[in-house]
């Protein structure tokens, strides 16, 4: 009896400081006939200021992918613990009826980045619009994706930092606060891309 009580207290205090990340899903845009889903992850431990925000964009090569697969369970959970809220989002898979278009023909992929950066900038402004409720502070989002989505998310932010016309979708002045990609490159046609 001795041992276990000098340990005890270690056990209280694990159990008052430990937290667990809360997951909740929502609809934030339908398009061509697609419901467009995030899911939201939170630390349940309450705050009152508003926290960082971090927008996960799966991989998959534009044609599979889940915004809720196990993999990304844990990077997730870190971020979550850390005081941020994670949202993982749906994107429309551009690639996913596609044949290999060849190695000419960069159409195909052109339209499935463009299609997915324009449904990231959805999702950004649905936070956006509802970032009191979400207790998110919009001058803190940042992205984040895996492959394809590291391919999203670095386009995104290069054509809104571009002043690029698909940028139009977001608010006048806002920019990303960062990116973090995961094996992805910024698609152009146009030479090397600069940042203005």
């Amino acid at each position: 009896m001795k041992i276990l009580l000098p340990i005890l207290p270690l056990f209280l205090t694990f159990t008052l400081f430990s937290q667990t990340v809360q997951k909740e899903t929502r609809l934030y845009a339908e398009k061509a006939g697609n419901e467009l889903k995030m899911d939201i992850y939170r630390s349940d431990v309450a705050t009152l200021q508003p926290q960082p925000c971090l927008i996960f964009v799966f991989g998959g090569g534009f044609k599979e992918g889940s915004r809720d697969a196990k993999l990304y369970h844990p990077y997730f959970n870190f971020f979550a613990e850390k005081g941020f809220t994670v949202v993982s989002i749906d994107y429309r898979l551009g690639m996913k009826d596609q044949k290999a278009p060849g190695i000419f023909n960069n159409k195909p992929i052109r339209n499935a980045i463009a299609v997915a950066v324009e449904d990231l900038y959805s999702a950004t402004n649905y936070l956006l619009e509802n970032a009191e409720a979400l207790s998110i502070d919009p001058s803190r989002i940042i992205i984040s994706g895996s492959s394809a989505g590291a391919i999203t998310v670095l386009q995104a932010d290069y054509e809104s930092r571009d002043n690029h016309p698909s940028a139009n979708l977001l608010p006048d002045n806002f920019h990303y606060a960062g990116v973090i990609s995961f094996a992805g490159a910024i698609f152009s046609t146009e030479g090397t891309p600069s940042y203005t």
